[in-house]
């Protein structure tokens, strides 16, 4: 399959003049381009982009945020604390050895609501 794209002059200034525009901490820009189709002879398509539409400076960081997985949140919320491991602990156990070795588990301290409430 063989694809052809043409595009207009004016839309290549306005997607041009997008991409150059400097962004605070992103180190590229990123637009959409809205196409209509048409086929080609044999087994081709054609794609004629019709209008641009640029991603606001605002969404960059809210967009990437909202589509990842809540593993990935959660680890980047560990940064907030100013180390690379963090630790929340809901129960404090002892383990000691007991009569004939057997273990007994004595628990310390522990918290059963909040973050450590049961879900």
């Amino acid at each position: 399959m063989t694809a052809e794209i043409r595009i207009s002059r004016h839309l290549v200034d306005e997607v041009q003049a997008d991409l150059r525009r400097s962004h605070p901490f992103a180190h590229e820009r990123v637009g959409f381009l809205s196409c209509r189709t048409a086929a080609l002879v044999g087994d081709g398509v054609l794609l004629i982009p019709v209008a641009y539409h640029p991603l606001a400076d605002h969404e960059y960081v809210d967009k990437i945020i909202n589509t990842l997985p809540d593993q990935y949140r959660a680890l980047g919320r560990q940064g907030m604390y100013g180390d690379f491991f963090s630790f929340y602990l809901c129960d404090v156990v002892l383990k000691l050895n007991g009569k004939g070795g057997q273990p007994v588990y004595v628990k310390v301290a522990g918290q059963s609501t909040g973050r450590c409430a049961p879900k």
